[in-house]
């Protein structure tokens, strides 16, 4: 059975609590004790998880590396300073988050997206778990325009992730089963990292309400 195959079978026995198994054909057996569960809430969860089209982002012309959207931007900044004045760490991550969907802001995307990008910045320098958290979803999915880069995506995750913060969990959850990041150990890495999140009782973490209710009993 090949890693990726293995993989799946983790999330399938996580998710519904039961004995999970597949083939080269990605054909998952899944043996539970269990009759409320269905061969539908196992492939909703695999196909969340496991669904390409989380990088679709990362295919669009013209997007920019991180470095160079972090360089200095006093000049954009300057008039929309007084919005993020006095919030720091996971307080001013939050604002830098509303800010990017105030729509009464007229902004171009990119001029939006660079001063979003700043605050990350400068709320991770305060430590915050919310703010890595943002900056390696961007490295990884492409948000705000940014190119991807798995090894700064997996670097800001797996601090954010230390730090406590359930979707960058998740994040480096899809890094390992996608194999965008060579481990032996992936398998046992997605099997902890998934654990944890569930812990936080995240929705993206949880297949269905069944999955919910078998994690809260715990």
């Amino acid at each position: 059975m090949c890693r990726y195959n293995i993989l799946l079978a983790i999330f399938a026995s996580w998710a519904l609590g039961g004995v999970a198994s597949s083939d080269d054909n990605n054909k998952i057996t899944v043996e539970t004790t269990d009759s409320a569960v269905d061969e539908m809430s196992l492939f909703e969860f695999l196909e969340y998880i496991n669904n390409p089209d989380i990088f679709h982002r990362c295919n669009l012309d013209g997007l920019e590396k991180l470095v160079d959207v972090w360089s200095p931007n006093s000049e954009l900044t300057e008039p929309y300073r007084y919005y993020f004045s006095g919030y720091s760490g996971d307080e001013l991550a939050f604002r830098a988050i509303e800010f990017a969907e105030d729509l009464d802001i007229e902004l171009p995307p990119r001029d939006r997206d660079r001063i979003v990008m700043e605050q990350f910045k400068f709320a991770s320098e305060d430590d915050s778990p919310v703010a890595m958290n943002e900056i390696g979803a961007s490295l990884l999915y492409c948000y705000q325009h940014i190119e991807q880069d798995i090894d700064g995506a997996f670097s800001w995750l797996t601090r954010a992730s230390d730090a406590g913060d359930g979707h960058a969990k998740m994040s480096l959850a899809r890094i390992y089963i996608h194999g965008l990041i060579e481990d032996q150990d992936a398998a046992e890495k997605v099997e902890k990292l998934l654990a944890q999140c569930a812990e936080l009782e995240l929705p993206e973490c949880l297949s269905n309400e069944l999955a919910m209710e078998r994690q809260r009993k715990k």
